[in-house]
């Protein structure tokens, strides 16, 4: 009989090695900035927006005035 016994393979005892680490603060710092300048720009826009309307007063004879809408409450802002 045929010997059956398999010779076992050589382990390659070299070394892991470990995952190169990439630095992203450059990128993080700029979206920060990013984010910070956007949602600045948003508050100014709806703390100065102006908005007016040609509105008509019932009289007996029609006025047309021009009004102002105001922007007071702002929920999303407290």
């Amino acid at each position: 009989m045929a010997s059956t016994d398999k010779p076992k393979p050589e382990l390659n005892n070299t070394p892991i090695k470990p995952a190169t680490v990439i630095n992203l603060f450059g990128a993080d710092l700029a979206l920060r900035f990013l984010l910070l300048a956007t949602t600045l720009v948003s508050l100014v826009l709806m703390v100065t927006s102006k908005q007016t309307k040609l509105v008509i007063v019932p009289a007996p004879f029609p006025i047309p005035m021009v009004t102002h809408a105001k922007f007071n409450d702002s929920p999303a802002l407290m």
